[in-house]
């Protein structure tokens, strides 16, 4: 979904479930939404566990395909700020 998905998009969903990451790499971009998403308060990611244990898998094969293009992104654009803009 990260890579898809513009980088406003992407932090705008982390900060809607008020994950305490401050920014997500790039690289593995798929596995780092999930795991930011599991660190949010239980209150905002509690129903989302079960989608989010079967989409780590998938997520991980799709961000190794994706490498290239995210290594490449990375290399030139830096990390996804969730917080970047934030008063």
């Amino acid at each position: 979904m990260t890579v898809i998905q513009g980088d406003a998009d992407a932090a705008r969903d982390l900060r809607k479930h008020k994950t305490n990451c401050q920014s997500i790499p790039r690289v593995y971009s798929g596995l780092a939404y999930d795991f930011c998403v599991l660190d949010a308060p239980p209150d905002h990611s509690g129903f989302l566990v079960p989608f989010l244990l079967l989409d780590l898998p998938l997520s991980g094969i799709f961000d190794t395909l994706s490498l290239p293009y995210t290594i490449y992104r990375q290399a030139t654009e830096g990390s996804i700020g969730i917080y970047r803009n934030r008063p």
